[in-house]
């Protein structure tokens, strides 16, 4: 077991306020921060690397997911969800839609809190402060049910499991 301590004079230092990590198959450790995005530690040399994108008006993550082909899911706090391949370096952003037109194929809520899974790697549950969304990874649409993109509509999802055998 190690231990990382934030170093505010050294660029190369782990956030000091980390919410979220997650391991690629590479072995680097993701890590989700309050105030400093995200980037991945050298566990070996200990040096952090954060992840160079535009972080538009929050810096804050939540959550990260690993998924397949090397896909990292990033769930910020009102920057909406973002897909980082791993291996090609390119990211795929998901918002809301705030058009005012229907909001069927579009992430319900850009402030996330907890993502998820199911055991397939088919669907990939949101939750947001407002609601239940949930991506189909196959079809790259948003999942609508009985009309529209969220469920739980007005419940903030701090947590979500999920269970095949259910």
């Amino acid at each position: 077991l190690r231990h990382y301590t934030p170093d505010s004079s050294s660029p190369k230092s782990v956030p000091s306020t980390v919410l979220t990590m997650t391991e690629d198959e590479t072995g680097r450790l993701w890590i989700g921060s309050f105030t400093n995005g995200y980037g991945w530690l050298g566990t070996q040399t200990g040096e952090y690397h954060r992840a160079a994108f535009s972080y538009g008006k929050s810096q804050s993550v939540f959550d990260l997911r690993m998924g397949k082909g090397g896909n990292l899911w990033v769930g910020t706090l009102g920057n909406g969800l973002q897909r980082f391949n791993i291996m090609t370096g390119k990211m795929k952003e998901y918002k809301t839609d705030n058009s005012g037109r229907s909001k069927t194929n579009c992430l319900g809520n850009d402030f996330i809190m907890q993502m998820e899974t199911d055991s397939e790697g088919r669907y990939l549950f949101v939750g947001t402060t407002t609601g239940l969304s949930c991506l189909d990874l196959r079809t790259g649409r948003w999942d609508n049910v009985l009309g529209t993109n969220q469920l739980l509509k007005g419940s903030a999802i701090r947590a979500i499991r999920y269970r095949k055998d259910m």
